[in-house]
């Protein structure tokens, strides 16, 4: 609710919560993310200006069992892939759950066509255990692809942008 005040030329707004306090303010600042319902009336009035395409990746969060990675792979959260079957950055958050992010690049390629869970599984098993750009123990490659080690939990496009009110 937004008042004018005639007297001191200020404008005031009130908060009204759901417990049924008011809070008057000049000004509030709401900092309750792009998807919030706060933001997503406020857009509807507001021209939002940045770039809404930075860049186009696909998620996929996926889980392995694989207790010869502990070995082979450097300790670390963060891990890049590099090669020339797939450009990918892996998080890994525990010792079984991970999440590849990957670009990709509308409207010449697509979720449905180029990141189907078979070619998702190969992308995974070249990051991990590939040959050509890093130094993994064949052995737990072996291992990982026998066993079907690798669930694949998700896979979905996300979008990075930088837009401003």
């Amino acid at each position: 609710h937004q008042d004018d005040d005639d007297d001191d030329n200020n404008a005031s707004l009130s908060v009204h919560t759901e417990s049924g306090k008011v809070y008057d303010a000049q000004y509030v600042v709401a900092a309750n993310g792009s998807s919030s319902a706060s933001h997503l009336l406020l857009r509807q009035e507001t021209r939002m200006l940045g770039n809404p395409d930075m860049q186009h990746l696909v998620n996929i969060y996926f889980q392995i069992n694989c207790p010869q990675l502990q070995t082979t792979l450097p300790h670390g959260m963060l891990h890049f892939c590099y090669n020339s079957k797939v450009v990918a950055a892996l998080v890994r958050h525990n010792l079984q759950d991970w999440v590849m992010q990957v670009p990709f690049f509308p409207p010449h390629q697509s979720i449905d066509t180029c990141f189907t869970p078979s070619k998702v599984l190969s992308m995974i098993q070249t990051c991990l255990f590939g040959t050509t750009t890093n130094h993994h123990n064949n052995n737990a490659t072996s291992s990982a692809q026998k066993n079907n080690d690798i669930h694949i939990v998700s896979i979905r496009p996300w979008k990075m942008s930088a837009t401003v009110a």
